[in-house]
This record gives structure tokens, C-alpha cells and sequence, in this order.
């Protein structure tokens, strides 16, 4: 069966929107919402087809609600911050997926830290959670105090940092939250004013 050029037209079109629903869907929320944008997509476009130009004659009240639905669709993928809670979602997942990228990035760059990954999550803060083995005790300082430095320049605001990490020198097994793995070192650190009195 041989398409038209209308018909050839349409469904590029319809496999660009598609595609590009899919996209923007994973940009904004990950893999999960990406099908699910796809999906409304696929459906928008087949019921504008429908309505609009197949041969079937809809009454104009079908057509000012279609019309509504793709609209809402487009603001949606286009301008999600128009939608309170989804704005929130999108958010989150941002900071989420900037955090994953640092700390890919620190963890990934250092041979030091060849043995250690780590999990991320939001559940009203960011939760990270750095798990593995590391040489020294140096090293786990030198780690904690990078995280520390470069997460805030991407933005990631309040963030639970815990630890489950063997110090394979040590033989120290460090679990908990950053507070309590960290509790003598940020005991003896030096508070800021201090520094005027040496």
C-alpha cells in the first residue's frame, strides 16, 4: 500500500512529536515519565487526526475540547512550571540528576576512589549515600571534603550525606550519617573566629 504525500507528511510529523514527547519527558522526570509523555502524545496527535483531518464531521463542541486537550497537553511538556506539583517533581528530579552527575564526576575522576560508588534519591531532600572501599582515612576526609565543596555550585541545597565504607588501612567500618561517621574531625575542627585567636 502506497502512502500519499499527506499521509507520508503526517506520519513523520506524528513520529517527530512522538519522539520528541519522549525526550522532553526524560529530560524532565526520567525514563518513567518518558513513556507516559510518548503515550499522551501518540494520543493527542491520533485524536486530532480523528477530529481534524480525517473525513469523519465532528460537531464543534468535540472540536473546542480536543483543541483544550492539546493545549493542555503542549503547556504541559512545555511550560510544566504552570503546574504546581509537577513544577515541584521537575525540580527535584533536576537537582537529583545534577547530583548524580558531580558525584559521577568526583568519584569517577580520582583513582582513589576506584572502589566506591554511590546512590542518590529525593524524598524531601536529597539523600546520598556513598558505598564501597577506600585506602586511608586521608582519602575518606579528601572525599567527604570535595563533595561537600562542589555539590552546593550545582545547586543541590540540603542534602543527607551518609557513609558505608570500609577504611581497608584502618580496617575501620564507617555507616551512619556524615554527622556521626565525621563526629571527632568536625569536633576538633576550628570554628571560624577561632582562626583570628592562632
Amino acid at each position: 500500500m502506497k502512502l500519499s504525500n499527506r499521509q507520508m507528511w503526517i506520519t513523520g510529523l506524528t513520529i517527530l512529536i512522538i519522539v520528541g514527547a519522549f525526550i522532553r519527558g526524560d529530560y524532565l522526570l526520567g525514563s518513567g515519565f518518558a513513556y507516559i509523555s510518548a503515550g499522551i502524545a501518540a494520543g493527542v496527535v491520533f485524536l486530532n487526526y480523528r477530529t481534524f483531518f480525517s473525513k469523519r464531521k465532528e460537531n464543534i463542541i468535540i472540536k473546542i475540547m480536543i483543541g483544550m486537550v492539546t493545549c493542555c497537553a503542549l503547556l504541559l511538556m512545555v511550560i510544566p512550571a504552570l503546574f504546581g506539583d509537577l513544577r515541584i517533581l521537575v525540580e527535584d528530579h533536576r537537582v537529583l540528576r545534577r547530583a548524580e552527575s558531580v558525584l559521577s564526576e568526583i568519584i569517577s575522576n580520582d583513582p582513589r576512589f576506584m572502589n566506591l560508588d554511590h546512590e542518590c534519591y529525593f524524598d524531601k531532600c536529597l539523600f546520598v549515600e556513598i558505598n564501597g572501599k577506600i585506602k586511608t582515612d586521608q582519602d575518606l576526609l579528601s572525599l567527604r571534603n570535595e563533595i561537600i565543596k562542589k555539590c552546593p555550585d550545582v545547586g543541590i541545597g540540603t542534602m543527607c550525606l551518609t557513609w558505608n565504607v570500609t577504611v581497608q588501612d584502618s580496617k575501620r567500618y564507617c555507616e551512619g550519617a556524615d554527622d556521626y561517621v565525621f563526629a571527632d574531625y568536625l569536633e576538633k575542627k576550628p570554628e571560624p573566629d577561632d582562626d583570628k585567636n592562632y
